[in-house]
């Protein structure tokens, strides 16, 4: 079964998930696991834009950002959610429409030399990069390429605190590595306080906005580990996919699911409704996915909704237990 863009992403349990499809008002909603870190619409960027980089979801919009005091601020403290990481993934889409000399795309520095990551267009190429801790000397990598004008392009970073290494797609593919990045510390320990917030489209960098983006921007999604290179270039294919329904049911007692085939890389999960975190894998133990055969979830409490997201493609499960269905 092929998931769509945005179930791909959400599958992956991003901290943080702005879709930016508002057509009105100053929030930025965030849809990642952390709560409380909607970001604030600065300046006056157009909202609702029709140009849309993900075809299977024709409803999906983007924002406009013009290059001259347009941003997404995100709340005060918002690089802490991923203290203790050993590794970040950073994700979303551009279409550039200006060669970009030095332009921002994400900025989680929150003074000079702090630790925290950083993407932008630096004489028009795709740059990653950050510290793991205060005073480490910056790590990056860049794409050898000119970035494209006036296409949408899906880039992603990764950076391995542990591994020491970065790396940078494009279109789902990876264009540039660091696999010598020198950090002081295996693990993110974001610097907290400092002047500039967390921020998209462009960075507060003596506190009030510059670096300002030239671009549309959709779906940035910021995640506290290491994507590999199989689920970045999921997300990306993904994009021609329409979203699959889910089925929503109430849990009356023990649900036994029954799997007739073997499970891709992803066991199924159970959402509470309205909730971003997995209630828990539908698994014997604590793999990473699934055998054949039949398992049960207790679930924390009793009559409460629940979202079952079936697995991928050759991945089929029967909700065989008492459960009651939910008319939506």
């Amino acid at each position: 079964m092929a998931l769509g863009y945005a179930q791909e992403v959400e599958a992956d349990q991003p901290v943080l998930y702005y879709r930016l499809n508002e057509t009105s008002g100053t929030v930025a909603a965030n849809t990642g696991s952390a709560s409380g870190v909607d970001g604030e619409y600065v300046g006056d960027p157009i909202l609702g834009f029709a140009s849309n980089p993900i075809p299977g979801e024709t409803a999906n919009t983007s924002v406009v950002f013009d290059g001259n005091g347009d941003a997404v601020k995100l709340p005060a403290a918002t690089n802490q959610l991923l203290a203790g990481a050993s590794g970040v993934t950073i994700e979303g889409w551009i279409y550039s429409t200006a060669n970009q000399t030095l332009k921002v795309f994400f900025n989680q520095q929150v003074a000079d030399g702090s630790a925290g990551i950083y993407c932008d267009l630096e004489n028009n190429q795709l740059r990653f990069g950050g510290r793991s801790q205060p005073g480490d000397a910056f790590q990056d990598v860049a794409a050898p390429a000119q970035f494209p004008e006036d296409v949408w392009v899906h880039v992603a970073g990764t950076m391995n605190f542990a591994a020491g290494e970065i790396i940078l797609y494009q279109d789902g593919a990876e264009v540039a590595r660091n696999s010598s990045a020198t950090f002081g510390s295996s693990t993110y320990n974001p610097t907290a306080g400092g002047i500039r917030p967390d921020s998209i489209g462009a960075s507060f960098f003596s506190g009030a906005i510059d670096r300002e983006l030239e671009a549309r921007l959709d779906e940035v999604a910021l995640y506290d580990k290491v994507l590999d290179a199989t689920r970045i270039s999921t997300h990306y294919v993904a994009k021609d996919n329409a979203p699959q329904a889910q089925v929503t049911f109430v849990i009356e007692g023990t649900v036994t699911l029954a799997h007739d085939s073997s499970p891709a890389s992803r066991a199924v999960q159970l959402y509470g409704v309205g909730q971003d975190d997995a209630i828990g894998a539908l698994e014997e133990s604590a793999t990473s996915s699934a055998q054949d055969g039949t398992y049960r979830f207790e679930p924390p409490d009793q009559n409460t909704r629940y979202v079952f997201v079936p697995g991928e493609a050759g991945y089929a499960a029967q909700i065989i237990g008492p459960v009651q269905p939910v008319q939506e």
